[in-house]
């Protein structure tokens, strides 16, 4: 049932009248308003009725009133997030901000957003904050292979460096390792009987405290994957 009142109504065997008719029509044409057009929310069930417009990227005509408000209803779901077109957002388009075209950010997505062109230049890199304006003058690295990560100090102590040998090899021709003694010449008059050659050295392999070392290369910090992607 419509909004819109008639005028008059009609009997069996009455003679049509000019003024009957004209004021009928004119009833419809000053009436015909938002005001007197009947709802597309006759229960709580057709006021939650949305229609998807764009379905499979392909449109989807309304073919009535009703079809083109349960069209824009899906789009309103669409922009707040909400289980219903008619739930009040969590934010106002007001306070959402307008990214500037060019703008880079982070998303936590392996994939382009839309709106935005996934940035390849940089991969396997960590971020760090400061306070604006090049704090502090630190500037990261370019690449992986350029970062450096400042260990913590760890000298060790004597109690912390483990027992060990110290190996002695006289090289060049020699009588016997066994026979040299420390304080014994390193460097011999040139003959085969000396304990060594004219012109060679002693070489002491260390080990333990104080020589080079490594830590393992394989540790990462936990932490999330994120991308950059320019805003289009």
């Amino acid at each position: 049932m419509g909004l819109l009142s008639r005028i008059k109504t009609w009997v069996e065997g009455e003679t049509l009248t000019a003024s009957d008719l004209n004021a009928e029509f004119d009833n419809i044409l000053n009436n015909l308003n938002p005001d007197s057009i009947e709802d597309a929310s006759e229960s709580v069930t057709q006021m939650q009725a949305t229609a998807d417009p764009y379905p499979g990227g392909s449109e989807s005509l309304a073919t009535s009133l009703r079809g083109e408000l349960q069209r824009l209803r899906y789009l309103i779901k669409q922009i707040t997030g909400k289980s219903q077109w008619y739930i009040d957002p969590s934010y106002s388009l007001e306070n959402v901000r307008d990214v500037p075209s060019g703008e880079i950010i982070l998303f936590e997505k392996d994939t382009a957003v839309t709106g935005y062109t996934l940035l390849i230049d940089k991969d396997d890199m960590v971020i760090y904050i400061t306070k604006g304006s090049g704090a502090g003058g630190e500037a990261g690295a370019t690449d992986k292979s350029g970062g450096i990560w400042q260990q913590p100090d760890h000298t060790l102590t004597i109690d912390e460096i483990p027992s060990h040998s110290h190996q002695i090899d006289l090289k060049g021709g020699k009588d016997s390792i066994a026979a040299w003694n420390p304080g014994d010449p390193l460097i011999a008059a040139s003959n085969t009987s000396s304990k060594e050659e004219a012109g060679a050295t002693l070489d002491i392999l260390d080990t333990g405290g104080g020589q080079p070392h490594n830590h393992g290369d394989t540790w990462r910090p936990p932490g999330r994957n994120f991308t950059r992607q320019q805003r289009n």
